[in-house]
């Protein structure tokens, strides 16, 4: 399942909204999240019913923070954490393996921990960063890009537009 157009549209909005749009970010995570799982482990799904599942996650994702602001950001954060660790793995070309999982539970462990300690720049952090990858990911895909520094190089470039961009939104709030 392959949609990299979408995958680049929803990176960019949480790149940019994802602490002003929190429950759109957890949504957005947790159906990104559903794609990776799907994609993993029901790649023998029919195609409808791997979106379908992703789409469910995404809603339950939205629907957790909408509920429970510090649940979902828990959850939300362990996602985006995994996420991220998971997309630099794959622009390095680093895939598989037991270091791989390992490394990607850490980075969801460390992302959860971050957004119970620092909520709000947890929250901005790890949408800007969670929405550089997919937008990276999504442009690997458009174009053919092999993983590489390049491309990691354009998730920070793009990561660190979002944290400036968010940042000055908080500042504009206050």
């Amino acid at each position: 399942m392959s949609f990299p157009l979408l995958r680049a549209l929803f990176g960019g909005v949480m790149l940019l909204f994802g602490r002003r749009l929190f429950w759109l970010f957890a949504g957005l995570v947790g159906f990104l999240f559903g794609v990776q799982v799907a994609v993993a482990w029901a790649g023998n799904w029919p195609l409808w019913l791997q979106i379908l599942a992703a789409i469910g996650l995404g809603v339950l994702m939205a629907l957790l923070a909408q509920a429970s602001l510090r649940i979902a950001g828990l959850v939300v954060g362990f996602v985006a954490g995994a996420l991220l660790v998971s997309a630099a793995l794959n622009s390095l070309d680093f895939v598989g393996g037991w270091s791989a999982t390992a490394l990607t539970i850490l980075g969801g462990v460390i992302g959860a921990i971050l957004a119970a300690s620092i909520f709000d720049l947890a929250i901005i952090l790890l949408s800007a960063l969670a929405g550089a990858s997919a937008v990276v990911a999504g442009v690997q895909q458009l174009f053919g890009q092999p993983p590489g520094a390049w491309m990691l190089l354009l998730g920070v470039i793009l990561a660190a537009v979002g944290i400036a961009y968010q940042l000055r939104d908080t500042q504009r709030d206050d």
